[in-house]
Order: C-alpha cells, then sequence, then structure tokens
C-alpha cells in the first residue's frame, strides 16, 4: 500500500513582506514534498522597479531552499490571475522532507513599493509517519 498523498494550500496578501509556514501536525510525521504551484488572484505586470520576490523553503530563518525564487520582475514575469505557476523543485532527497521542526515556508519580499496582489500555494505532499 502506497502512502497517502495530502493536498496543502497556503493563501498570502502579496504588498506585505513575510513568510508563512506549512508543517504536519505531529512531531513525527514527516511530509515528503512531490509539488509546488502558486496561482495569483489577481493579475500583475512585470516591473524592474517595483517588484515581489517569492521563494519556496525548507525551514525557518533563511532555510534550505526548495526551488528558483519567482520574482516579478520583466525577466520573472507578470503574474496572471488563475493561471497555476507550477515550480521545478531543485532540491532532492531529504531536502524534501518537511517536518515540525522544518516547515515548509514561503517567503515574500518586496523591492521599492512592489506590488499589489495575493496568491495561493498548492503543495502536493506524501505523508511518512516515523515513529509513534
Amino acid at each position: 500500500m502506497s502512502n497517502p498523498i495530502l493536498i496543502g494550500k497556503l493563501k498570502l496578501a502579496i504588498g506585505v513582506d513575510g513568510r508563512c509556514s506549512i508543517m504536519p501536525p505531529r512531531a513525527t510525521d514527516i511530509w515528503v514534498l512531490r509539488s509546488l504551484a502558486y496561482i495569483p488572484n489577481d493579475t500583475s505586470a512585470a516591473n524592474d522597479t517595483n517588484y515581489a520576490t517569492i521563494r519556496p523553503y525548507k525551514g525557518t530563518g533563511t532555510g534550505t531552499p526548495l526551488a528558483a525564487a519567482r520574482p516579478t520582475t520583466v525577466a520573472g514575469g507578470a503574474l496572471t490571475a488563475g493561471t497555476a505557476e507550477v515550480l521545478a523543485l531543485t532540491a532532492v532527497g531529504a531536502d524534501l522532507e518537511i517536518t515540525q521542526a522544518n516547515p515548509l515556508t514561503i517567503q515574500q519580499t518586496h523591492t521599492a513599493s512592489g506590488i499589489a496582489t495575493d496568491l495561493e500555494v498548492v503543495a502536493e505532499f506524501e505523508w511518512q509517519k516515523r515513529g509513534a
């Protein structure tokens, strides 16, 4: 029998620097990250002066990067409402194991005034229980 698949969903309001995290409810559980996508709720233009950067990582503080940071610059591209962007995970092996001590964290930072939009982050995990 295969391990259960879980879908985690985080809602981020971009316009304020900050971060949010998702983690297993029990200290003995491990969620292995299988996929990660952003779904913008608003459309925003790409801008090289006022932009946001969205960065997924494992842990707290600076953490271990899980995928490349996503800027809303001209090179990074605009966000389009309702259009999912599936991220290519760059982490492998144990770096994809999400625990209470090392949660999946999404950080957003702004350059200049940033952009005003919000998005949802959808993560797919394989649940693995370890211990009691």
